[in-house]
């Protein structure tokens, strides 16, 4: 647009001379630095919040009442920026975040299929990350880590075995100590 106005002034002013002593090159110097720089501020606070925490559900809040598509999705809450879980390869674990990235992540329709990738592997660790490592971030392979991740940690014997296991490994409770039998009670629950 810059490149487009300066050439139609050049005529404008070849044409008209009188044109040469008006402002319209500054004013619209001045109007085309004012608008990059807004656009750069917003597009920076997007990006940060978007790509810098690739763990987070937040959506940025924006200062300034201008239309942007990403303000769209602008969510007031005044709850506290919502981490997802992370999961290595507990397979006891697995229910619980797997049912919490499908509601965050995996269900949201305004997330891309590349994107719920790259959040997929922004929460993986250890073994669970390394099930899926050699797929590359595609919108085609998606489906695929969470199949493979599926087969792998979505055993129902597997995740008896471990809570019988942490069960027996609870520690004995001191004689008349409530708060001990308390936290006993919530371990076995």
């Amino acid at each position: 647009m810059k490149d487009d106005f300066e050439m139609w002034q050049d005529k404008v002013e070849r044409v008209d001379l009188i044109e040469l002593s008006s402002n319209a090159r500054y004013e619209f110097a001045i109007s085309y630095w004012k608008a990059k720089s807004s656009l750069t501020r917003h597009m920076d606070a997007f990006m940060k919040s978007h790509i810098a925490d690739a763990n987070s559900t937040a959506f940025p809040a924006y200062q300034d009442n201008i239309n942007f598509p990403s303000q769209l999705n602008k969510r007031n809450s005044r709850l506290p920026e919502l981490h997802l879980p992370r999961f290595s390869c507990s397979y006891e674990d697995w229910p619980d975040f797997i049912a919490m990235y499908n509601s965050v992540v995996g269900n949201n329709e305004d997330l891309s299929t590349a994107e719920k990738f790259q959040h997929l592997r922004a929460c993986l660790d250890g073994a669970a990350l390394n099930t899926i490592k050699s797929l590359e971030p595609a919108d085609a392979n998606y489906d695929k880590a969470l199949e493979l991740l599926t087969k792998r940690f979505d055993n129902k014997l597997l995740h008896f075995q471990g809570h019988v296991r942490d069960i027996f490994g609870l520690v004995n409770v001191e004689k008349g100590s409530s708060e001990a039998l308390r936290g006993l009670s919530d371990k076995i629950n």
